[in-house]
């Protein structure tokens, strides 16, 4: 589950300020496949860059079931844990634990032509710890969810576009 409130990204240029993304509120559930769709320039990709934290909003809070809450605070982003803990100012290695939990994918997702749809999917799992067995059954259960399982051998190549 993702939860966003009043997620705000402003870009400062020399030509002035910028309002990529303005006091954006959504609820995404559990499981939900979700698309940002939209005329060019409207600031989806800002958008999802905020959502994953490669870029840092400059206002709001995101929420992340198992994770927590995080909220921008003096311009840097600040999480709640869901626990009631403690709010925890985070760094560079808390930043890359919430991006390994969103799944997302872009315009441009850049396949690796002489990798199967399998060995693609399994490519990102490669460095989690996981084990071979625990990869190969959450890359299926990907495939699944993407109607895609049938795939699982096909090189970028034989997909559609679609696909």
């Amino acid at each position: 589950m993702i939860e966003l409130k009043q997620l705000t990204k402003i870009f400062h240029g020399k030509d002035g300020d910028l309002r990529a993304v303005d006091g954006v509120s959504l609820h995404i559930r559990e499981g939900e496949i979700f698309g940002i769709v939209g005329y060019s320039g409207a600031g989806k990709s800002t958008l999802v860059r905020c959502i994953n934290f490669l870029e840092t909003p400059d206002a709001g809070s995101l929420r992340v079931k198992g994770f927590g809450t995080v909220e921008i605070r003096n311009g840097a982003p600040v999480c709640l844990p869901e626990d009631g803990g403690e709010a925890v100012r985070l760094g560079e290695k808390q930043l890359k634990a919430l991006r390994r939990d969103i799944g997302m994918i872009f315009q441009l997702f850049n396949l690796l032509d002489r990798s199967t749809v399998f060995d693609n999917v399994a490519f990102p799992l490669r460095h989690t710890g996981l084990s071979r067995e625990q990869i190969r059954a959450r890359v299926l259960e990907l495939l699944d969810l993407v109607d895609l399982r049938d795939k699982v051998n096909a090189y970028p190549s034989e997909l559609s576009g679609g696909q």
